[in-house]
């Protein structure tokens, strides 16, 4: 199989982490597939091979690059004779691999993974939504199947017009993050084992909610001496947050190996994002016993509601986020119940079951193209 991706860095999003995930899997199953973006790592194995796709440099996203796909990624396509096509984002590369499976009878399967057109509004792009939702419908019409990461981004899909999505959750490397891995030295590093850590874990962009949580620091950092805030990350937004927030602890971009310690060495997570499709940073705050405070827009509200492991308050509320803090802090019976919920929401998340489920979708469209050939 091919995957079409507008990047496969590990460190880059959450889209590139998940694809990961995905390729050991695949690996594990000895199913080959092939990778081709613009941004990859120099990563391969025995079922996985990476290709770079040409591209040039994209003005918004100064991190990443536009595809600009030629003759040679057909060619390139052709020598593999793929089985099943996999779009991550529905750019350049995504809609010339659409076109090329398109005339090539091969099944695609599409991947709602970013929500792009709620980041519009932070280019002050917002006049260009319902162009970019057209735009959308007439790209997942195309793809056999289309599938979301939560329940409110398929419902989104549908509301714009896009039926018969189907969910492809997340997982948890157990072995990274888990309670366990909190850690007395790393908070002694900080400020002492009495203060409180309150953190950001995610890329630092301001679609990211940044905006809030800034608003949520001024608001609570003078009344509480004792809290701390912990940005986990690196992003554009860094140099100024780093101004303007001059007593907030900014640990950069931490390796994959430490993020679960580091995190589970904080006593809440403050994620604001109304622009997630899922929440991966909630998960994983979950799975080290981190209680949180979300947005009730997008996928980190819909996991919070479901697992009831922390508060999930009105989008780009400040002063709702900050109450929600407090009382969390202020209630010891209530913050421990949070922290167990969701361990547990998080004990049978493994990556490698859940991408079972997305092997048994591939598998279904092979039988259905194998259908359809014997009827003809």
């Amino acid at each position: 199989m091919v995957i079409l991706s507008g990047t496969f860095r590990e460190r880059a999003d959450g889209v590139a982490r998940t694809l990961y995930r995905l390729s050991a899997t695949l690996s594990m199953q000895q199913i080959h597939h092939w990778v081709f973006a613009p941004l990859v790592d120099e990563v391969e194995g025995d079922y996985l091979k990476v290709h770079k796709v040409s591209s040039v440099p994209l003005p918004l996203y100064r991190e990443y690059r536009f595809s600009v796909p030629t003759s040679r990624l057909a060619h390139q396509l052709d020598s593999i004779n793929p089985d099943v096509l996999q779009i991550a984002t529905p750019d350049c590369l995504g809609l010339f691999g659409l076109r090329y499976a398109k005339r090539r009878q091969l099944p695609v399967v599409s991947v709602y993974h970013t929500n792009f057109p709620s980041y519009l509004r932070y280019y002050k792009l917002g006049w260009l939504e319902a162009s970019v939702w057209r735009y959308l419908r007439y790209f997942y019409h195309r793809c056999d199947v289309v599938l979301a990461p939560s329940e409110r981004m398929r419902l989104l899909l549908a509301e714009k017009g896009v039926s018969g999505v189907r969910l492809w959750g997340r997982g948890i490397e157990a072995n990274l993050f888990h309670p366990r891995r909190r850690d007395k030295g790393v908070r002694q590093g900080w400020g002492g084992d009495n203060c409180r850590y309150v953190a950001f874990l995610g890329r630092l962009v301001w679609y990211k909610g940044l905006d809030i949580f800034r608003e949520v620091y001024r608001r609570l950092q003078p009344k509480h001496k004792e809290l701390r805030f912990v940005l986990i990350g690196d992003g554009p937004a860094a140099p100024e947050l780093k101004k303007t927030m001059p007593k907030a602890i900014f640990l950069g971009h931490v390796d994959k190996q430490e993020v679960g310690r580091v995190l589970a060495s904080c006593d809440l997570l403050l994620f604001p994002s109304s622009t997630e499709t899922f929440g991966q940073s909630v998960l994983e705050s979950m799975a080290v016993g981190v209680p949180m405070v979300v947005s009730d827009v997008g996928g980190p509200g819909e996991l919070v509601s479901e697992s009831q492991a922390g508060i999930v308050v009105k989008a780009n509320d400040v002063e709702a986020f900050s109450g929600a803090i407090e009382k969390l802090l202020n209630d010891t019976t209530l913050l421990e119940k949070c922290r167990q919920r969701g361990f547990d929401f998080t004990k049978n998340r493994d990556w490698h079951a859940i991408n079972d489920g997305i092997i048994d979708i591939y598998n279904e469209l092979l039988n259905g193209q194998k259908a359809k050939a014997l009827s003809r």
